[in-house]
């Protein structure tokens, strides 16, 4: 007997992913359209790419109209948290995810969580990775402690996959631009009483280009917000 499926949004967010980008687009078809029994959209966020990603999408999309997909488009590089942000503003289904572009989600391990319940959200960690610099680890385990000290969220991996309902990101007030908007959500629905369910995943490697979550930018912005969110979260309703 087939478990009827919950509708689904996936955001796939890209920047500069020019090499990989087709092949992640090409296996998610192939997955939703093989496990889901929904309906479902993929929503693409290009980030303001300065290579060929944009063209690429666009022809994806030319050529594959029975996939429920669409193109947003940020003429600028505005970030991850900004990226992430216009994706899930733009979901329309009941279950909202994303996830990056370069491959390094595997597809799998979402089977575990077609469906889920309206109180709680999951959060996919990372048990392994390999890939990561010193100087990454430095950062990700710095990230936990706040993560844990100040805004008393006990996440394992707080930057990886999450996957909500779209009423529930209806329910927030976003305040923060950088990469910290996933520890903004998480602390506020958290604060709403919805349980979290954490999910181990498989961290593959990057099909093609560099990672790009350490890069001085993204580390500046989100230490500069650092402080915004803290006095988000200890003086403000969500």
């Amino acid at each position: 007997m087939s478990i009827n499926h919950q509708s689904w949004s996936i955001c796939v967010l890209c920047y500069n992913e020019e090499g990989a980008i087709e092949e992640v687009l090409e296996k998610l078809n192939e997955f939703l359209s093989k496990e889901l029994n929904s309906k479902f959209e993929v929503i693409v966020i290009n980030d303001g790419s300065t290579d060929n990603s944009k063209n690429i999408i666009e022809n994806y999309i030319k050529n594959n109209q029975k996939f429920n997909i669409k193109l947003v488009n940020h003429s600028n590089n505005l970030g991850i948290g900004m990226a992430i942000r216009s994706g899930y503003h733009e979901a329309q289904n009941e279950n909202v995810m994303a996830m990056c572009g370069d491959g390094q989600f595997q597809l799998d391990d979402f089977k575990q969580v077609l469906n889920f319940e309206k109180d709680e959200f999951i959060s996919f960690y990372r048990r392994k990775k390999e890939t990561y610099t010193m100087f990454r680890y430095f950062l990700s385990n710095t990230n936990r402690f706040i993560n844990r000290y100040i805004f008393g969220i006990n996440l394992i991996d707080v930057n990886w996959v999450k996957a909500y309902k779209k009423e529930q990101l209806n329910s927030i007030n976003f305040e923060i631009k950088s990469s910290l908007v996933e520890t903004e959500i998480a602390s506020k629905l958290i604060k709403k009483g919805l349980k979290v369910k954490q999910v181990e995943t498989v961290y593959l490697p990057r099909i093609a280009g560099e990672p790009k979550g350490a890069s001085f930018k993204i580390v500046t912005l989100a230490l500069l917000e650092l402080f915004k969110l803290i006095f988000v979260l200890s003086t403000k309703k969500s």
